[in-house]
């Protein structure tokens, strides 16, 4: 009985997931089916039960969350609307496409430090603008395109960390603890997209080549991200761990370069790289003084407050609102022409998005549904051996279907912390859900096509079709699985000590 219970709790999730893998939907129409079927179950089953106040909560949880990711969401699109018009992307790509260090170094830096850097700041997909012509000017097509999809791979810490910040929500564990065992659980991961970039670039011979510098940046990046997370800046730590290890290394290779081969070596306007990347100086230095001046940070975090039980959400702290000042500000100094309908479209199919999946979840943990699967599943087997392998599949599957880190989260997220509690573990198993569910996007639909569509004015008669890049996505995702499985290990056995 207790089994049948489980499947019947886990069936709206697992209908969602079906509409959106099978039968080819979107994931609006996957949401709502699995909304559908759950209130079903709740009003003609005993099992699970909804009363007002449970359904209150459930709602009004829902929505601040939303509303949390939409104040990020609409400010980002719109700066980097403003940055695009103004040329300062294309400018900075042109900038780079001359620096003075040899072609897989480039990728590799790119790969495991500036976009991070770039797409933890914006987020969006921002950062395909500038590595896409780049890889493209660099490489030939084929190579091009599959080394602009593994780009996005900084999504826990994407978008100012907003998944990180929503998860944070939903399993009720602390943004900055959630942060730092995310990049203990993510240790292996950098490396693993460092060695598939040096593969892209020149197969065996490129790995063989650049195999120390691919696992030293990877391991570098994952250990600024936990320094920077443990310090309480979570929202930043993929910016500062993106920029730290960007610039070690470029120093490192520029002087090797300049020893090596002093004929290539063209010096680099600082003076119009400055003015480039003030925007996002600006960005960071008011963000970081939200957080780290107390008497701001209090004021922040003390007035207009939206809380349930299950989450609170103070306005003004949200970086959202520095990245709208930052956005406001260069708009005024330079207008350009932006289309308000495009922002307004992508900010409400991200955003339904999250509603209607973070409902679904809401909606289950008030009635009991994920109660009752997580019991289940904690029952069958206390080895966390075999979760080991479950927890970053599931969570990766998230991430694939959804697109989304965030919406990954909003979906896996509870059931996911859930089962981690009953095995006494909820903040490990929140943080594979959280890092797996980043990973797996690269993979999705929507990186692909948004992938191509940019890339059309960059190829040269390329033949590369939708078909091979998800085929590509999906072989390297089996070794970024591996890498969570080693991460995941490696987590449970640094926190058991």
């Amino acid at each position: 009985m207790d089994t049948i219970k489980a499947f019947i709790g886990i069936s709206p999730v697992i209908l969602s997931i079906s509409v959106i893998l099978f039968f080819k939907r979107n994931t609006v129409t996957g949401a709502l089916a699995g909304i559908l079927l759950g209130s079903l179950i709740i009003m003609t089953t005993d099992w699970f039960t909804l009363n007002s106040s449970n359904l209150s909560t459930a709602i009004l949880t829902t929505a601040i969350l939303t509303i949390s990711a939409a104040l990020v969401i609409v400010p980002g699109l719109y700066l980097n609307a403003v940055l695009q018009g103004q040329g300062k992307i294309e400018s900075l790509s042109e900038m780079i496409k001359i620096f003075p260090i040899n072609k897989a170094h480039k990728a590799l830096l790119l790969l495991i430090a500036f976009l991070p850097a770039i797409e933890s700041l914006t987020g969006f997909g921002v950062s395909l603008f500038l590595s896409i012509p780049l890889f493209f000017s660099l490489f030939p097509d084929y190579k091009a395109y599959r080394l602009s999809i593994i780009g996005m791979n900084i999504m826990p810490w994407g978008t100012l960390a907003l998944a990180t910040l929503v998860g944070s929500s939903l399993s009720e564990e602390p943004i900055n603890k959630l942060s730092a065992t995310t990049a203990l659980v993510s240790l292996f991961v950098f490396p693993t997209f460092g060695l598939i970039g040096a593969y892209i670039i020149d197969g065996i011979e490129g790995i063989k080549q650049n195999i120390i510098l691919a696992i030293t940046m990877g391991l570098g990046l994952s250990l600024m991200l936990y320094v920077f997370s443990s310090l309480g800046l979570s929202e930043l730590a993929g910016v500062l761990s993106g920029l730290t290890v960007g610039i070690v290394t470029t120093i490192i290779l520029t002087r090797y370069h300049k020893k090596t081969d002093p004929s290539s070596f063209k010096k680099i306007n600082l003076f119009e790289l400055f003015k480039l990347l003030t925007p996002y100086f600006i960005l960071l230095i008011l963000i970081l003084a939200s957080r780290l001046i107390p008497p701001v940070s209090e004021l922040l975090s003390s007035i207009a407050i939206l809380e349930t039980s299950r989450i609170k959400l103070a306005i003004f702290k949200s970086p959202g609102i520095v990245v709208a000042i930052v956005a406001g500000t260069w708009f005024s100094l330079e207008k350009v022409k932006i289309s308000h309908l495009g922002i307004i479209q992508k900010s409400k199919t991200a955003c339904l998005s999250l509603f209607l999946f973070a409902f679904l979840a809401q909606l289950m943990q008030e009635s009991g549904m994920l109660n009752a699967f997580s019991s289940f599943v904690a029952s069958i087997s206390q080895s966390k051996a075999m979760y080991m392998f479950i927890t970053p599949a599931l969570g990766m599957l998230s991430g694939n279907i959804t697109g989304s880190n965030v919406g990954g989260n909003a979906l896996m997220m509870t059931l996911q912390h859930n089962i981690g509690k009953s095995l006494e573990n909820g903040l490990l198993f929140a943080a594979v859900q959280n890092s797996a569910a980043g990973y797996a996007v690269f993979t999705s639909s929507a990186i692909i096509v948004l992938t191509m569509t940019i890339s059309k004015n960059f190829e040269h008669n390329s033949v590369v079709s939708e078909h091979q890049l998800v085929s590509f996505g999906l072989k390297s995702a089996f070794f970024v699985y591996l890498a969570l499985v080693l991460g995941f290990w490696t987590t449970s056995f640094i926190l058991s000590r």
